[in-house]
């Protein structure tokens, strides 16, 4: 894939995205297939940061069905398919444990009710997978019934557990590139080593980006309807630089925690 850097001056895009994270990445994939004219910049490798040290998980919405979020599910359940369809060789099915419990949500029964009713709500969920990429349906063990499923320290699971399968990502970095080239044949314009400094502005609105080409050092002006910015750690950065323009600042900061273990709890399956 090639670095089409007179493309990215020569032409007004619809939308500019700033930063090539998964999320940067996604939002590229989905606008070039709705066949809006989009670019994608970022200022290192694709997927390089943040986005390689993930938890590699492309979930079906399992976790909206304790908010009713129907429609939510819905969407997840068919972006999962299809990042499954654009590369089975990298995203494969893994299995997803949780103990059950004597009382509450994860007690057994209403662990089933929600496994069967996601399975039923994903009925399509495996519509032209391959069959090696098709995701069985989940289901409530009892301990007897663990040792087949995983040969792991099962003391956490006195009451059993709750079994389902979402996607998994082997390669994020592979992955990612395989985003970027479908969105790329679909019409978009993608350049890394492409460092957004600040926002263009005509009347006090934005109207795109003002880069700067790692490689060469030479600047670049990037025309654009509208500048959607993924780029976590230059965003503030480049909110700093261009203050006085109209800008939606919606938005918070997450916090998320993962733990590193030095064996596997539970064979070839997640907790």
């Amino acid at each position: 894939m090639h670095r089409r850097i007179d493309d990215l001056v020569d032409q007004e895009f619809d939308i500019a995205v700033v930063g090539g994270g998964i999320q940067g990445i996604a939002v590229f994939y989905e606008l070039a297939h709705a066949g809006l004219k989009v670019a994608l910049i970022e200022k290192d490798d694709f997927a390089g940061a943040t986005s390689a040290n993930s938890l590699k998980v492309i979930h079906g919405g399992l976790r909206y069905l304790q908010t009713g979020d129907l429609s939510r599910m819905r969407r997840s359940i068919r972006a999962r398919r299809a990042f499954m369809q654009l590369a089975p060789d990298l995203v494969r099915p893994q299995g997803f444990v949780i103990p059950t419990a004597r009382r509450g949500l994860q007690h057994a029964i209403p662990m089933r009710a929600a496994l069967r009713l996601n399975d039923w709500i994903g009925l399509d969920r495996n519509r032209g997978l391959p069959k090696a990429s098709a995701l069985p349906p989940g289901a409530v063990l009892t301990q007897r019934k663990l040792g087949p499923v995983f040969a792991g320290d099962r003391s956490a699971f006195s009451r059993g557990a709750a079994l389902w399968f979402d996607g998994l990502v082997h390669n994020a970095g592979r992955f990612s590139i395989a985003l970027v080239k479908s969105a790329v044949q679909a019409g978009g314009i993608a350049c890394n080593y492409i460092r957004a400094e600040r926002y263009l502005n005509h009347a006090g609105k934005i109207c795109g980006v003002e880069a700067v080409d790692c490689e060469t050092g030479e600047k670049l002006a990037i025309r654009a309807k509208l500048v959607i910015d993924t780029a976590a750690t230059g965003h503030a950065r480049l909110q700093e630089r261009t203050k006085s323009l109209e800008q939606n600042r919606s938005g918070c900061w997450l916090k998320a925690t993962n733990l590193v273990l030095s064996r596997a709890l539970c064979g070839d399956y997640a907790v």
